[in-house]
């Protein structure tokens, strides 16, 4: 079975050197009684562990055995609600395990040998080649989980700021009433017909406008005209539709 670690974050597992540690230390993360009665149940792990496994008779033993890897395991064991108290862990070593540290059933090895390590997370004795992969494995590890509590944090904020736009009139709005939705602001501006004053059509485009007086001159349908071009630009473009 790939390992999924090794696939996921990219880092290769190193080539196993040898040293036996997790043959002649191992104590995995159920308590004995608990993976005991996963064992009468069917549990191909729990069946598997106890078919080649067999504990030490104290954690002396086991120190004895493989230094290190007893206080690693107590420490490690202190974060797990599954174990009450020291004497929950028990510590076991392979009965077909060779004194030239290699294994005597090879061939039919039960499937978290060939699995091991499937987690940098396992406590591993000093010494052991996989030590610097779980190290690695475990430093990106966290830097990706990181990275995706900020992105979730940044999704929640943006959904926050998101909740509070509500839609209502803009400026533009306010101060456009009149205009009709086809005005075309971007339509030259006529030249003059005489000095006293543009023509009514000179303002084309702006609904209502043939209806003002002829004393409404250019001075003032200038200033009505940049004041529309300036709200056009100052605006956000949903708040009116401009046909050309």
């Amino acid at each position: 079975m790939p390992n999924a670690f090794e696939k996921e974050l990219g880092i290769p597992l190193p080539k196993c050197c040898n040293l036996g540690s997790c043959c002649k230390g191992a104590s995995p993360s159920t308590p004995y009684h608990q993976l005991l009665r996963r064992a009468a149940e069917g549990d191909d792990f729990a069946r598997g562990f106890f078919s080649i496994m067999v504990p030490y008779a104290s954690h002396a033993e086991a120190e004895a055995v493989v230094p290190g890897v007893v206080e690693r395991t107590l420490k490690a064991a202190e974060k797990q609600k599954a174990f009450k108290s020291p004497q929950d862990i028990v510590f076991y070593h392979c009965r077909y395990q060779t004194e030239d540290n290699l294994c005597g059933v090879w061939e039919d090895r039960p499937q978290f040998c060939r699995d091991y390590p499937d987690t940098p997370f396992v406590v591993m004795a000093p010494g052991c080649a996989f030590e610097p992969w779980a190290k690695a494995c475990k430093k990106k590890y966290f830097e990706i989980k990181e990275e995706v509590a900020r992105l979730k944090s940044l999704k929640a904020e943006l959904e926050a700021a998101k909740s509070t736009l509500q839609p209502g009139p803009t400026s533009l709005d306010k101060q456009t009433s009149y205009c009709s939705v086809d005005t075309k602001i971007d339509d030259p501006i006529p030249e003059a017909h005489n000095a006293n004053g543009w023509e009514r059509n000179s303002l084309r485009g702006l609904s209502g406008m043939e209806n003002l007086p002829r004393e409404f001159g250019a001075e003032s349908a200038l200033s009505l005209v940049l004041s529309l071009t300036d709200l056009f630009l100052a605006s956000t473009l949903p708040s009116m539709h401009f046909v050309r």
